[in-house]
């Protein structure tokens, strides 16, 4: 089993305990048990979730307005990033033909997460993928003041039923259960979203001195328990204070009188220690209020003595640990760009860019052919490419009826842009065609080029942001009808 090493330095000051330390020493040991636990989290190829959360679910939106260099910097020094600013939750449409040949055993939708929530079975989420985590251990010794915010109680309640100082011990995550959805379904759910939301998204438009992305997530990791078991290697000696006896001192056995019911007796004296120690645990916490920090959760005994404890942490629901989504770059104009791992990001591995022109322009001529086959198509009386045809069509309404400025190109690599269409030069009839719009792109993103690669001194410069700005006007009307766009590249890819 793989095994990380945490080393812990601190015990949470509790009614069962009594450890202390300043407030400074404090915070330095919660800020270490942090980047401690996400360290591990991060081993496992996951993005951790800090604290741990039951409200985080796939489709959760997240506005970062942190460069992408500080992310990963401050990712590392803190081993997670807070997801503080969530802007919105999408409903993805996706879950039934994604888990519909494995998971998914009902006929109708599959909504996630409340379809698994009320699963008969949702102590497990019986209807939900598993995962494994590996086991890690870790070393703990007292007067660090720790608040184990993971929450990871079991650690100091182990210490303090042994009357110790310092352990050792493993942490397993367990009951881990996980759901997703793919990129290209989530995607499309996005770039609705982007469409119907472009006022919000034009104010984090990204310019020369702030980038915003948007973050998504597309898979999350629960767990319903958390196993802890901890071994004394160094005792406080006989009292836990003032002359109080330890906790597992509970489990002394007396002998009973006849040989024969040794074996009964001591079933039933430790079964009864185990409950009285259970029950004091509780106690504890109530009267702490610790309890406050378990979401819905609860600590049991499993086993102790002496020497070695084993608890587990239950929670009424399973909690999300750690995730994997995708970032988007808020581009000039709120425009978003393609999807990238929201790990590599973090580990500064990629940094997610708008769109380039010459991305646009490829997927813009795509479009054109796909038009040019469903007007083909119609011509020969299929109903379903009349339709397409003239949806695309209104498109091309969005195009001015003159050029509105010149369009330039280059002659040769050397030589200053020429104007090869005049401004008010006729651009489209009253009945515009797709093909029209198509065109126009295309010159446009020519001459923004030719215009980028000209001398400062050229005289015809003025017109680069006019022409930016046209492409950029065009490429919003694009995906503002990217759903009929969608159909027609679907359409025009049977012939």
């Amino acid at each position: 089993m793989v095994r990380n090493t945490l080393r812990i330095t601190g015990i949470f000051v509790m009614s069962i305990a009594l450890f202390g330390c300043g407030q400074f020493q404090r915070l330095n040991e919660m800020e270490k048990v942090a980047k401690d636990w996400c360290t591990v989290i991060r081993a496992s190829q996951i993005v951790p979730v800090y604290p741990l959360s039951e409200d985080i679910q796939v489709g959760d939106v997240f506005l970062v307005q942190t460069p992408v260099d500080k992310q990963h910097k401050e990712y590392v020094k803190r081993g997670f990033l807070p997801m503080d600013n969530l802007i919105a939750r999408l409903e993805p449409n996706g879950f039934k033909r994604f888990y519909q040949r494995s998971f998914h055993t009902g006929d109708g939708d599959l909504i996630l997460p409340k379809d698994w929530l009320k699963a008969k079975n949702s102590e497990s989420w019986s209807g939900a993928p598993g995962v494994s985590f590996p086991s890690y251990s870790f070393s703990v010794k007292s007067g660090g003041g720790l608040n184990m915010a993971l929450p990871v109680q079991g650690i100091p309640i182990g210490l303090s039923l042994m009357g110790a100082d310092a352990g050792e011990g493993t942490i397993t995550i367990s009951e881990a259960k996980t759901y997703g959805v793919d990129t290209i379904s989530l995607y499309d759910e996005i770039l609705e979203w982007e469409r119907n939301h472009h006022a919000f998204l034009f104010n984090y438009a990204s310019g020369e001195k702030k980038t915003n992305y948007i973050r998504v997530i597309s898979r999350v990791f629960l767990a319903k328990k958390i196993n802890v078991s901890v071994r004394s290697s160094q005792s406080k000696g006989a009292n836990l204070a003032a002359g109080a006896p330890k906790p597992v001192e509970l489990l002394t056995i007396t002998p009973p009188a006849s040989s024969e019911k040794v074996s009964a007796a001591t079933t039933d004296s430790y079964t009864k220690g185990i409950n009285a120690l259970n029950t004091l645990i509780q106690d504890a916490l109530g009267k702490s209020g610790l309890n406050s920090l378990l979401p819905g959760g609860s600590v049991k005994l499993i086993s102790a003595s002496s020497r070695s404890v084993s608890l587990v942490e239950t929670f009424d629901r399973p909690i999300v640990v750690g995730y994997l989504g995708i970032d988007l770059k808020v581009g000039a104009n709120g425009i978003l760009g393609p999807p990238i791992p929201t790990h590599a990001v973090l580990e500064q591995e990629i940094t997610p860019e708008a769109e380039s022109d010459s991305v646009r322009l490829i997927g813009v001529s795509h479009l054109h052919q796909a038009y040019v086959i469903s007007k083909r198509q119609a011509q020969q009386g299929k109903k379903k490419a009349l339709l397409l045809k003239n949806s695309t069509d209104r498109i091309a309404r969005n195009i001015p009826e003159r050029y509105p400025f010149p369009i330039f190109v280059k002659q040769t690599p050397t030589s200053d842009p020429t104007i090869y269409k005049n401004a008010g030069l006729q651009l489209r009839s009253d009945t515009p065609a797709f093909s029209d719009l198509t065109r126009y792109y295309g010159e446009l993103s020519t001459s923004k080029k030719a215009l980028e690669l000209s001398a400062p001194s050229f005289k015809g410069a003025e017109y680069l942001t006019p022409t930016h700005e046209e492409l950029e006007r065009l490429h919003i009307v694009l995906k503002q009808n990217r759903r009929i766009l969608k159909e027609l590249n679907e359409y025009a890819s049977q012939f």
